[in-house]
């Protein structure tokens, strides 16, 4: 790996500090003292002598991350989405809820782990870039052609018939939080009860995969000026939308249309760069309305759900499997939890639910840390850092095919879902997983014509 301080990016390494500065203050302002479900608060104490422990653990990752030659827009991507949207909320989480210092190593030699696992496969694919446009086209083209966006736009009908069976034509796009909460424990509670099925594990399985789809599909048919294929995906968007009231949802369909949008413009390149100015400005507006407004809708709709609650959750799973057994893949672990015996009588979730939230939290999820701890302890930290170097370095191979467009969109997608669902959880192998292999199989198969063409050629 190329580490050197001349090509760090200080720029970015300053914006992030700041996010990080920004997103204590907040949390430490709008949080403290604040009632949440079950648990009674949000957890803040804040402990400054920890937080300078932690700055420093924080500051040697992004001095690596920033120092390290990368090749790749789905690297790229990935990297700077898991350090605004995971790494510095969780290395705030430490001095934020005032955790042992054992947690403040423990999680941020995680972070170090998966960053290094970054450089050495992007050293190892310094020679794999991404395609220049007119190469990758002939890639696009051939998910483009009509047999693929014909299986997606199947995909797409099946599940608008799905959701119209579940609840009807009608489409709740309320962002209240009462309504989105009631919403989303009905869904729960209509999952729960066909839970076990063989219906329940392939609608698992078809609702990850289609939230793959739906993205992909909407960005070629924006770039095919498709306007049907545009239609059934907004549809299938908002029909998502409508079953669970995920906002991520809506989130992933915005940044589809602003990738298209930077590509016909061409200035993909400053994606990364984007984003973390957005997330600054977001920050920055959060603070001006912290002094109008003792609960902001801005921070209190995207900040705290996306950023400190899954965050602070890491601390519960910590807190929790730090004193009992560790679940070793016997749970939420594709194929193994079928194979090995388990630990626990009920899931993860339902443990951690019960202990910090008295079963009002349906669904604690979360990911990264939290689940390498769970399964396997201190070794976790060690193992899933090598598992991400294998799964991310064969992703970054296959997505720069296509370009940076499409290795954006799904970089930034399995960012958010690493965030918030167990990478060896079934939905996410089945849904990212089928979804990478899916198109290596169309680049192999293009790959392998174009080396037929060459051979009649003579080439």
């Amino acid at each position: 790996m190329t580490l050197s301080l001349k090509k760090t990016n200080y720029r970015a390494l300053i914006t992030l500090l700041i996010i990080r500065g920004l997103y204590t203050f907040l949390a430490v302002k709008i949080l403290s003292g604040r009632w949440y479900l079950g648990f009674g608060s949000y957890g803040v104490a804040y402990n400054w002598q920890k937080d300078i422990i932690a700055l420093a653990f924080l500051f040697v990752e992004l001095i690596f991350a920033n120092s390290i030659s990368s090749s790749g827009a789905f690297n790229k991507t990935l990297l700077n989405m898991l350090f605004l949207l995971y790494f510095i909320p969780l290395n705030a989480s430490g001095a934020l809820n005032d955790m042992s210092y054992k947690y403040i190593v423990l999680s941020n030699c995680f972070c170090l782990l998966v960053v290094l696992a970054f450089a050495i496969q992007m050293k190892k694919s310094s020679t794999i870039i991404d395609r220049r446009s007119d190469e990758s086209s002939l890639f696009i083209s051939s998910i483009s052609q009509p047999k693929i966006m014909n299986i997606f736009l199947v995909l797409c009908i099946i599940f608008i018939i799905y959701k119209i069976s579940y609840n009807g034509f009608s489409l709740n796009l309320s962002f209240d939080a009462e309504n989105i909460y009631s919403n989303r424990d009905d869904y729960l509670t209509y999952s729960r009860e066909i839970g076990g099925s063989l219906f329940a594990y392939v609608l698992a399985a078809f609702r990850g995969i289609i939230s793959y789809v739906t993205s992909i599909y909407l960005y070629l048919s924006l770039r095919n000026k498709n306007a049907i294929g545009i239609i059934v995906a907004v549809l299938t968007i908002l029909s998502r939308f409508s079953l669970a009231s995920s906002k991520t949802v809506l989130f992933f369909a915005i940044i589809v249309v602003y990738v298209y949008f930077r590509e016909s413009k061409r200035s993909l390149h400053e994606m990364n760069e984007t984003i973390r100015n957005a997330i600054l400005l977001l920050m920055v507006l959060c603070v001006i309305e912290s002094f109008f407004s003792k609960f902001g809708l801005l921070y209190s709709y995207i900040v705290r759900r996306s950023m400190y609650v899954p965050a602070w959750l890491n601390t519960m799973y910590y807190d929790f499997f730090s004193v009992t057994n560790k679940v070793h893949w016997s749970q939420q672990a594709f194929l193994f939890q079928n194979i090995l015996p388990d630990v626990f009588s009920v899931s993860p979730l339902d443990l951690i639910s019960q202990r910090y939230f008295a079963g009002t939290m349906p669904s604690p999820n979360t990911g990264m840390f939290a689940e390498a701890f769970m399964h396997w302890g201190v070794l976790g930290i060690f193992i899933y850092p090598i598992i991400y170097y294998f799964v991310f370095n064969f992703a970054n191979k296959v997505y720069g095919q296509y370009g940076k467009g499409i290795s954006i969109i799904v970089a930034v997608q399995i960012a958010i879902q690493l965030c918030n669902v167990p990478l060896t959880r079934t939905d996410c192998v089945v849904s990212f997983g089928f979804f990478t292999v899916f198109f290596w199989a169309i680049g192999k198969i293009k790959n392998m014509k174009r080396e037929e063409k060459r051979t009649k050629a003579g080439i």
